[in-house]
């Protein structure tokens, strides 16, 4: 019997802190050559248990519930490519924003009942609410060396402790490129609209733009509608009238103002229509050139600022700057002139937004605005968590994003993550150097809702490609930069005769194996390696075609795990309800089935099987 080869061993974690240790942070390209990057991290209780028993033990059964629940309340906002939504109001099929600049569709959404709510609360103000089983895509650089991203549960962040001992905080969130909101048909032109937001005036019946800037000018110009001219109020005047060109007819830009609520309106009651907010990309570009052109200057930092006497304005240009990829801070001022008296005039407050972009040069159309500006090269920009507090009790949703990292953005367009142990923890151990394993080999059985493998058409690499899906995309959560050949999914039935060295080999829906075959994957151990057998109980496709399934305790998974219980060497991690998330309904159906206790109508219970030796 010849022993299966395994590739070379790639560096351990260590070997690649040693290797970064000046500041340098791997390329995607440069991931293959340093090895795997491992985020999985143990979520629950029972997770912890496992990764504990993982080092000591050569055989380990993990038995419970399939899947795991991440959820957030259903008033919390997502985004989608037409804006944001309820999370209560989410749909399999509508298309989510991810923090990459695309757009993936839901392809499961879990309502997960009444749950603890929690506040994140950032250093900018930002606020996202969620459970504390929900995931994070969090960055700590004293911990996890530099740019080190780790997905973890606001459970473990709030065991960890959000902040040093000297008070600093520990975990960032990273920034989102812009989100890509599908363009839209406005009707006025974004420039102008964000011009006349900051220097312009419509509290009357006509509208007005005060500006000394001979570029601005020449922008609102070409921007205003054909039927629409722009005059100086008076010769040599600096505050211009955007007039109908006709003798007769109606003013196209006051009509269009009246129609979006911003007419008539003073500057404490500026605002920006939602239709621009989500906008596309472009679009808001140009918006925001527009405000920062005429209420924006640049700070000795080199970072915009902007000013408005308008909260609400305010407000939504940190939303507008949050949806472009950016992060900004709020701060009001007490506002106000010296009188010809000498004495001190008090104004409107005034709302200060300083912003944060990686090229700030992007938010002005000035030149003499661009040159002041500096790129963040060196620190980007990221949300640091300021704390965690409870907040309610309340009804709560989890959805699933078909895309490769699973993060969508939900409120401020924080980056969030959504929704497997074992592939996890094996795939860490190969990462981390805790042994001399170099690949993982799953093994799973042919058999799915009473088919064998044999009805499926094609060859074999085709019948097996709908088996081997859920471990290639258990692996793609949990890490990135796997080398070709480090994962392997076979079928069970082809392991006879190979003997795995140096290899973690997981027999995945072990549930619906037959005593033989468990001893089969068990006696495939050799030298260094290690086998997990996981799988439901509950959940075994083997028996009769109509009726319930086996009750767990009479499956072999069971049974083997009970033999071998107390053995040196084995482990047993059994998963609760509580790690695994379902529709209400459907745990409502399996609570009525459990205790109803007996199949379909008609039919008889099968005896219960004698036991194997």
């Amino acid at each position: 019997m010849q022993p299966h080869r395994s590739p070379r061993r790639f560096p351990s974690a260590s070997d690649r802190k040693t290797q970064g240790s000046n500041g340098h942070c791997p390329k995607p390209s440069e991931l293959i050559e340093c090895g795997p990057i491992v985020r999985w991290e143990p979520m629950s209780d029972a997770q912890r248990a496992m990764a504990e028993a993982w080092r000591g033990s050569g055989a380990i059964f993990v038995t419970g519930p399939a899947g795991g629940g991440k959820a957030q309340p259903l008033d919390a906002v997502v985004m989608t490519t037409s804006g944001p939504v309820r999370m209560g109001d989410v749909r399999i099929g509508d298309l989510i924003l991810t923090p990459d600049g695309k757009a993936a569709p839901v392809n499961g959404v879990f309502p997960q009942g009444e749950l603890d709510i929690y506040r994140v609360v950032f250093d900018n103000g930002d606020v996202v609410e969620c459970c504390k089983d929900h995931l994070w895509a969090v960055q700590a650089k004293s911990n996890w060396g530099p740019c080190s991203t780790k997905v973890v549960s606001l459970e473990h962040l709030m065991e960890a402790g959000i902040k040093t001992p000297k008070g600093r905080r520990k975990f960032s969130i990273p920034t989102a490129a812009p989100a890509a909101f599908s363009d839209r048909s406005l009707p006025l032109d974004p420039y102008l609209l964000g011009a006349l937001l900051g220097d312009g005036g419509f509290s009357q019946d006509s509208v007005l733009i005060t500006t000394t800037d001979s570029t601005i000018l020449e922008r609102v110009t070409r921007a205003v509608p054909a039927s629409v001219v722009v005059k100086p109020c008076a010769p040599g005047d600096v505050t211009y009238r955007l007039c109908r060109r006709a003798a007769s007819g109606s003013n196209e830009v006051s009509t269009i103002l009246r129609k979006l609520g911003l007419m008539p309106t003073k500057s404490v009651g500026k605002f920006i229509p939602s239709e621009y907010l989500h906008a596309g990309i472009e679009q808001r570009w140009e918006l925001l050139r527009g405000l920062l052109d005429t209420d924006g200057t640049v700070s000795h930092t080199g970072q915009p600022v902007f000013y408005s006497v308008s909260r609400k304005l305010a407000d939504q240009v940190r939303y507008l700057v949050a949806g472009l990829g950016g992060m900004s801070w709020l701060r009001s001022k007490k506002a106000g002139y010296k009188g010809k008296d000498g004495k001190h005039v008090p104004c409107q407050d005034c709302y200060v937004v300083s912003i944060s972009l990686p090229d700030a040069r992007l938010c002005f159309n000035l030149e003499r605005k661009k040159v002041l500006t500096r790129a963040r090269t060196k620190y980007p920009s990221q949300r640091m968590i300021e704390r965690i507090e409870f907040s309610r009790r309340a009804p709560a949703q989890c959805i699933r994003v078909d895309s490769p990292e699973h993060l969508y953005l939900t409120d401020n367009f924080v980056v969030t993550h959504n929704t497997m142990a074992a592939v996890g923890l094996a795939l860490k151990d190969i990462a981390e150097g805790w042994a001399k394993r170099t690949k993982v080999v799953a093994l799973r059985p042919n058999v799915v809702a009473d088919a064998e493998l044999g009805f499926l058409k094609g060859g074999l690499g085709e019948k097996l490609a709908p088996f081997a899906e859920p471990i290639f995309q258990a692996a793609a959560k949990c890490a990135t930069g796997l080398p070709p050949g480090m994962l392997e999914v076979k079928s069970l039935g082809h392991a006879r005769g190979l003997t795995f060295d140096d290899t973690v080999v997981i027999v995945d829906e072990a549930q619906n194996c037959t005593w033989r075959q468990l001893l089969l994957c068990l006696t495939r151990l050799g030298r260094g390696s290690k086998i997990v057998f996981a799988g439901d109980p509950a959940q075994c496709d083997l028996g009769p075609l109509r009726g319930p399934p086996p009750h767990p305790e009479e499956t072999d998974l069971w049974r083997l795990a009970s033999a071998l219980e107390g053995v040196k060497g084995v482990a047993w991690a059994r998963f609760p309800e509580g790690d695994c998330f379902r529709h209400p309904l459907v745990k409502r159906c399996l609570e009525r089935l459990r205790g109803a206790g007996d199949g379909p109508p008609g039919q008889s219970q099968e005896p219960e099987p004698e036991p194997r030796a």
